[in-house]
């Protein structure tokens, strides 16, 4: 479950006792609804939300391609992120 080590023997007390502890604590995964997601399927108040096709390259690619172009180690991912941000924006000012 991604406990750590331990930490079940942590406590003197039967174990179905404390796994009912921990399922207070836990929400069940809704695999369908994961399942829905992971297809790229969003729902908002019951309605599907349509999301339009992206023209040109993404914001990921940029990011990528501004980690790969830096010399050395690379930044703060913020930093890296706001560097592709600015060089979207310098490239929106020049068209």
């Amino acid at each position: 479950m991604g406990l750590p080590g331990g930490y079940i023997s942590a406590i003197d007390h039967p174990v179905g006792e404390m796994l009912r502890y921990l399922q207070r604590e836990l929400e069940p995964l809704n695999v369908a609804e994961l399942e829905r997601l992971a297809s790229g399927r969003f729902h908002r108040d019951g309605e599907t939300v349509e999301f339009s096709k992206a023209s040109g390259g993404h914001l990921v690619d940029d990011v990528a391609a501004t980690i790969q172009s830096s010399q050395g180690p690379v930044s703060h991912p913020r930093n890296v992120f706001m560097a592709a941000v600015k060089n979207r924006i310098d490239d929106m000012d020049r068209s």
